[in-house]
């Protein structure tokens, strides 16, 4: 039996008021009782030891929250979801997607296998150690204006043959 108590160990869905990065915490409005506003909870996240992720909601953001029953301190931010002002980016069923507010977008369609990347300024790849590159098919790289290649030590193009124009 449920007790009839603000503080019972209760899912409750609320609103984004508040959002701390240095936190990865929140405040959530919960508009079923007038006025309440939980304390700092922190977003549920699949890694913060070793590895570690990190995203974000946005103010003004549904999110449902999982509470503990010892108070409004006391619990945790599970996820957003759609609900209906806004809605998924694509509604296919095959893709998993990242879009991001500025029109940045990762996506991978399982229907068809592809990984697609859009991204609305400069990508930056770098490591620590060497970078391969392998296709099965062609290999295409086109650019509005120039296409630079650097290297310390020299250049080496391997082929039956070679085009320069």
């Amino acid at each position: 039996m449920r007790q009839n108590n603000e503080y019972a160990s209760v899912m409750r869905i609320g609103r984004v008021c508040e959002f701390s990065p240095e936190k990865h915490a929140a405040r959530v409005l919960f508009p079923d009782i007038p006025g309440k506003i939980s304390d700092w909870l922190p977003l549920l996240t699949p890694n913060s030891h070793a590895d570690k992720s990190e995203h974000y909601v946005d103010v003004d953001e549904h999110v449902v929250c999982l509470m503990s029953g010892q108070g409004d301190e006391f619990g945790v931010i599970l996820g957003s979801f759609y609900d209906g002002k806004n809605e998924p980016p694509f509604q296919t069923g095959n893709a998993h997607t990242l879009t991001y507010a500025d029109g940045t977008m990762i996506q991978y369609d399982r229907a068809s296998s592809t990984l697609s990347v859009h991204c609305v300024k400069d990508i930056t790849i770098e490591t620590d150690n060497g970078v391969k590159v392998k296709a099965g098919n062609d290999v295409e790289i086109e650019a509005l204006n120039e296409v630079r290649i650097k290297a310390g030590v020299h250049i080496k193009l391997e082929a039956p043959r070679i085009d320069l124009n």
